[in-house]
């Protein structure tokens, strides 16, 4: 894995520099995140990564959340510190990223939602009720 790792960072950096980009956006911290940071650091230009959830949360008692593998958690905890900034989609994720390394005042909470005004619940008869 260690040598898969090195080669797409090798093909990422220089993919950065050729085409002159600006930055990177990743959506999801594994496995976008952590591979694409130290690629982006190399080549200078900023990362930002959103948090959504399994990719940082931890819940012991199910045994949920990728950060439960310490290998993950030192790659995460690296590639939020290297970030120029953090998203989660909430407060409980950006203190999660602040705990794994990210900098308090690069972080940010852009809560995920829908426009109520033009989406809302339908109520559809199960089928069982037209019996």
């Amino acid at each position: 894995e260690t040598i898969w790792r090195a080669r797409w960072q090798v093909v990422i950096e220089g993919l950065l520099r050729r085409e002159s980009i600006d930055g990177v956006y990743s959506p999801f911290a594994w496995p976008k995140g952590t591979a694409g940071v130290p690629a982006a650091s190399a080549a200078g230009v900023p990362v930002v990564i959103s948090l959504r959830g399994a990719d940082a949360l931890v819940e012991h008692s199910i045994a949920y959340g990728q950060t439960l593998d310490t290998t993950h958690a030192r790659r995460l905890s690296h590639a939020v510190a290297s970030a120029a900034h953090v998203i989660g989609v909430s407060r409980n994720l950006v203190e999660r990223a602040v705990e794994l390394g990210a900098a308090e005042d690069r972080t940010s909470v852009i809560l995920k939602g829908v426009d109520l005004d033009r989406f809302t619940a339908a109520v559809r008869p199960c089928c069982l009720c037209a019996i």
